[in-house]
């Protein structure tokens, strides 16, 4: 269960990290996964590959992750990485999100 504590604008109750995909039902505002990861990218906080800018990195809104991948039968196929979002940087996003939809809103 996610709680939004209105004043702080603040989630709790939640994994310190998550995927873009739980990130994105998080965040909500009609955005999916793949729309965040074009937003992020369009916004200056991932590459083109959709892995963070180590200065995101460093000030604690994203990791990169290695993850292997198995077929299922068990045997290694490949590893791949997997960029995940704390908390902090899903509150964020959310307010680059919010704040851009009020420019947009704006007559």
């Amino acid at each position: 269960m996610v709680y939004i504590n209105t004043q702080t604008e603040q989630f709790s109750n939640t994994p310190a990290w998550q995927d873009m995909k739980a990130a994105a039902k998080l965040i909500g505002m009609g955005m999916g996964r793949t729309k965040l990861f074009r937003f992020l990218r369009d916004n200056g906080l991932l590459m083109t590959n959709n892995e963070p800018y180590q200065t995101y990195i460093n000030i604690g809104w994203f990791k990169l992750v290695s993850k292997d991948i198995y077929n299922r039968n068990g045997k290694f196929l490949f590893t791949q990485n997997v960029t995940l979002i704390s908390m902090e940087g899903i509150n964020q996003v959310s307010y680059m999100i919010a704040k851009l939809n009020q420019i947009i809103a704006k007559p």
